[in-house]
């Protein structure tokens, strides 16, 4: 899912340079001495950090035009990035500040917003304690009034402020989200609990009556719906004025009562975290960080359910304890939050992660199949991506005949001797696990950001093309690394950086 982020601001505030730096490893001594020259209208770039990041990158001469006649280049955004020179008075700062945030209230409510003052380096000492005293005023002003709040920080790519700036992003990425794997708001469940809440209870609804209850989320409840009407477990008619009204089906009363009812427990209850020591058999070890797999179909049927343990999923899908439950059910609630995740990559690999306080849920979609993950909202995924990845394919290659064979017949009888590959695979994945903890603990975050202020002094005009080339990627990977204090991929180009400074 390409997450989308805005830079804005006025002219020559320094925003396609922080972008060049940034996402392109750009050489700060270049950016310095050779300005860039003004962007015209706005540049879109696809960008890879963590996530695919659609960057827009606005023209500060027609700042008024995108606060005023154009805001809708905002819409859809997950992070909107203010940049502001820090030599401008306080109170042109202090405005801005305030009408962006008027922005927020009426158009961008859901994206998180930023402010940068940069340029430090070019201001003393007491004009940023009076830029600062003035935001903070105004911070303070905008949570009493209005409870709203943002954020904001000084920065500068002059070496001596270049950690700083690090740090900077390092925290707009943590704060926005940006740093884990493609995620779901866990409002999305919320809103199908209520959808399917209303619709038990009214049996049919018009369009125009659930806008009004929804407000600001009924885009995100249209696109539940539509994956709910081609599932058949709603339907819809068309009255004479041409208004669309929705029904929900006895498919749809039993899927409530049989799997929104249960799910929704999942969010908002304490969980009971389990210390784990490394001395435990990797069996026991994996049940209390993978409860278990689902492998399931694009309309909902269930190839394969792996446990960890006999009836760990279902302990932990069913915690309000619904008699009704039914755990086939789970792929069409899989389905409809697949809908979120619509960006698709060449290899027509779309993932997502939903999580709770008792429950993280990781999916891969490839062609027709979605693998499911059930974990411990503390494991984190993100440092065995790669082999969960290749656990999916090696299932896809596996078993493509008994795939093609269930796409006719719907008998899934074939895939239980999987079973135990499966949770031999998640043993092996659990090893991996524990042994990249163990580098983790070993990493230094401190040590990264140095050298990457050191790799940011290499003089880049001295090197060959091919030199350049690979010490701004470089640059980039290792930014990567900090933002996502991802130690797995910092080892393995550390020799490479160290072979440069």
């Amino acid at each position: 899912m390409v997450k989308k982020i805005v830079f804005v601001g006025p002219s020559a505030a320094g925003k396609t340079t922080l972008q060049k730096w940034l996402f392109e490893g750009e050489s700060i001594f270049k950016l310095l001495e050779n300005p860039l020259a003004p962007t015209l209208s706005f540049e879109h770039q696809l960008y890879h950090m963590i996530n695919d990041l659609g960057v827009f990158d606005l023209a500060g001469q027609e700042f008024d035009d995108w606060f005023g006649d154009h805001q809708d280049i905002f819409d859809e955004s997950d992070l909107i990035i203010n940049v502001l020179d820090a030599r401008s008075a306080s109170k042109i700062i202090v405005d801005y500040i305030e009408k962006a945030m008027e922005l927020q209230t009426s158009r961008t409510i859901d994206a998180k917003i930023f402010f940068l003052i940069h340029k430090i380096d070019l201001i003393d000492t007491i004009q940023q304690v009076k830029i600062a005293k003035s935001i903070d005023l105004l911070k303070n002003r905008m949570n009493n009034l209005k409870n709203q709040t943002f954020f904001w920080y000084f920065t500068s790519i002059k070496p001596s402020y270049l950690v700083s700036t690090v740090d900077a992003f390092t925290e707009i990425f943590k704060i926005s989200g940006l740093d884990e794997v493609a995620k779901l708001d866990t409002k999305v469940i919320q809103l199908n609990t209520e959808l399917f809440s209303q619709l038990n209870k009214m049996k049919d609804i018009s369009l125009n009556d659930l806008s009004a209850r929804f407000g600001k989320y009924y885009a995100k409840v249209i696109i539940l719906i539509e994956s709910y009407l081609e599932a058949g477990l709603l339907t819809q008619t068309v009255d004479e004025d041409g208004s669309r009204r929705i029904q929900i089906t006895d498919r749809g009363i039993s899927y409530y009562n049989r799997i929104i009812i249960s799910i929704e427990k999942l969010f908002p209850e304490e969980t009971k975290q389990i210390k784990l020591s490394h001395s435990l058999e990797m069996r026991q070890m994996a049940k209390y960080w993978i409860y278990g797999i689902m492998i399931s179909d694009s309309s909902g049927k269930t190839l394969l359910i792996c446990e960890t343990e006999r009836n760990s999923l279902i302990d932990i899908l069913n915690r309000a304890g619904n008699p009704q439950f039914d755990l086939e059910l789970i792929p069409m609630f899989l389905n409809a939050m697949s809908k979120f995740a619509e960006e698709i990559n060449v290899q027509e690999l779309t993932s997502f992660k939903v999580q709770g306080v008792n429950l993280q849920m990781s999916s891969i979609t490839k062609g027709d199949i979605t693998f499911t993950l059930f974990s411990n909202p503390k494991f984190r995924i993100d440092l065995i991506r790669t082999e969960i990845g290749a656990m999916f394919n090696d299932f896809l290659e596996d078993n493509a005949q008994a795939i093609l064979e269930f796409s006719k017949t719907g008998n899934a009888t074939k895939f239980q001797d999987y079973n135990a590959v499966l949770l031999q695979k998640v043993d092996g994945i659990i090893k991996t696990y524990l042994d990249i903890e163990n580098e983790i603990a070993a990493f230094s975050i401190d040590e990264a950001k140095r050298l990457y202020k050191e790799l940011n002094q290499v003089e880049e005009e001295k090197l060959s093309i091919e030199d350049q080339l690979k010490v701004k990627s470089l640059k980039v990977k290792l930014l990567e690394t900090i933002l996502s204090e991802n130690a797995k991929e910092f080892l393995s180009i550390e020799n490479d950086i160290r072979a440069y400074i």
